[in-house]
């Protein structure tokens, strides 16, 4: 994966589209991962891998509209508290 594509073509989908609609985006693809986890964890087909995708796409679109630092922080917090709940 082109990871400089990646990032330019998600910041540009938050300018094309437009905040709302990114957010309501994710909501969506959110949702389509929770079901097809569910189908996984009952042993029916699913399409896992493609949703994971697709939620990565919309967090990397909400990279583009939330705080940047808040999100830093939160994430080096919680990386640092669940590797001592492995320790």
């Amino acid at each position: 994966m082109d990871i400089d594509k990646f990032k330019k073509v998600c910041k540009h989908a938050v300018q094309y589209f437009g905040e709302t609609s990114r957010k309501q985006l994710a909501q969506e693809e959110c949702a389509e991962l929770i079901q097809a986890l569910s189908k996984d964890l009952r042993g029916k087909k699913h399409n896992v891998e493609e949703e994971i995708a697709d939620v990565l796409i919309m967090i990397e679109q909400l990279f583009n509209i939330y705080d940047m630092e808040k999100m830093n922080n939160n994430l080096n917090m919680k990386i640092d508290r669940l590797d001592k709940l492995m320790e």
